[in-house]
């Protein structure tokens, strides 16, 4: 319950709201000249948190009022349809020019409608452009622990992954998911939370991690499921030194390699375009549906189909590289020294390893979705919150 009272202060007529039932007082300072006293006594700083509408002022002392609050870290918005609005509005961190006249010659923002309706739509906007920024961050450093993870087992087994599967995951994977995920598009209606606005901060961190965390678990699991496998012989890399680089792609390792890290890419853009608070469902952004659903078809199509000119390309180990006649000189040398040939995996193991790849999505969307998104990112709201001061302390 608030009541408007008119009380004394240092001699000058200030309006303000007390709420009776709390004690708690909200300012409105009224007039050019109470708003110069103010600022000349040095009393405005420490009334600042609490001032809610500052009347009738002049234009100088709008810019002022603005400069004022950005001084203390507060960001500050500012919205007007006059030419005495110009300053402040160029002054304000995102400034709203409601006419089509001389405030919105210097407003980064005009609306249309000329209402102030417009300035929820620029904090949706904003608020989205800000998550969808992070968002495309945090798919890009997880994107690269991955590439990591990958070049380490690379090095270690002494394969490579062939180079149309490095076209595939700069090219079709990356560029167009990068593209698809800022079309996302803000939510209908303002939430009381804000986007985390830290590089480094927890939620940032956690959401990283964790999911990067499960892109590593489906890798090891897939080289270590494919490795148990009776039909399995290791890559011979003793036998490949010094060996022309496109022969070192013929072996299981290489092939599940280029589906797991393919898989981890399309997994991590899934995750964090999730529609939280801040922007729509993820459903709702029909183009990096269509985009994802059609790289996830075609891993599983090249994983899953049999030996054919496109699954030779992506030297898929579904072909038999250890073969009876194998035209590559490393296996070849492998067999004269009395050792045995191999087939391609089964299309029952190569389904397999599908599963995992749909799982380890599956799972990260989970943890994004209900942990994230949820319990332990309210908890760090909570714990953790922008040190940055606020109006209502």
């Amino acid at each position: 319950m608030f009541t408007s009272m008119l009380i004394p202060f240092n001699n000058l007529q200030v309006y303000s709201c007390h709420e009776v039932n709390s004690g708690e007082w909200e300012l409105a300072v009224a007039g050019a000249n109470t708003y110069d006293s103010l600022l000349n006594s040095g009393d405005i700083a420490e009334l600042l948190s609490k001032i809610r509408i500052f009347a009738r002022m002049s234009p100088e002392g709008k810019v002022s009022a603005v400069e004022m609050h950005k001084k203390a870290g507060i960001i500050t918005g500012m919205c007007g349809d006059g030419g005495n609005d110009a300053g402040a509005l160029r002054a304000a961190h995102a400034g709203m020019a409601l006419s089509d006249a001389e405030a919105s010659i210097v407003s980064p923002f005009t609306s249309k409608s000329k209402s102030v309706q417009s300035v929820v739509d620029l904090l949706l906007d904003g608020r989205a452009c800000l998550h969808t920024s992070f968002a495309m961050y945090k798919f890009l450093v997880s994107n690269g622990l991955v590439l990591s993870l990958t070049k380490l087992i690379i090095l270690f087994k002494g394969v490579l992954v062939c180079i149309f599967g490095y076209l595939m995951i700069d090219l079709a994977a990356t560029l167009t998911l990068g593209y698809t995920m800022v079309l996302a598009r803000p939510p209908e209606s303002l939430k009381q939370i804000r986007p985390t606005s830290s590089l480094l901060g927890p939620i940032t961190l956690f959401s990283v991690l964790g999911v990067v965390l499960i892109d590593f678990a489906i890798t090891i699991v897939c080289l270590m499921y494919a490795m148990s496998l009776a039909n399995f012989v290791p890559w011979p890399s003793e036998i490949a030194l010094g060996r022309t680089w496109w022969y070192l792609s013929d072996n299981w390792e290489a092939s599940i390699l280029y589906f797991t890290q393919m898989g981890a890419y399309l997994t991590n853009a899934l995750a964090f375009s999730l529609g939280s608070y801040f922007r729509l469902e993820i459903y709702r952004n029909i183009w990096l549906m269509i985009d994802v659903a059609v790289l996830y078809a075609i891993q599983l199509l090249f994983l899953l189909m049999a030996p054919n000119a496109f699954t030779d390309a992506m030297h898929v180990a579904s072909i038999a590289f250890n073969r009876v006649g194998t035209d590559n000189p490393i296996w070849q040398e492998w067999q004269s020294l009395g050792n045995p040939t191999s087939p391609g995996m089964s299309f029952w193991e190569r389904f397999v390893v599908a599963v995992l790849l749909l799982l380890g999505t599956v799972l990260a969307m989970c943890y994004q979705r209900f942990v994230i998104d949820g319990p332990v990112g309210r908890f760090f709201q909570k714990r953790a919150p922008s040190d940055r001061p606020r109006l209502n302390p």
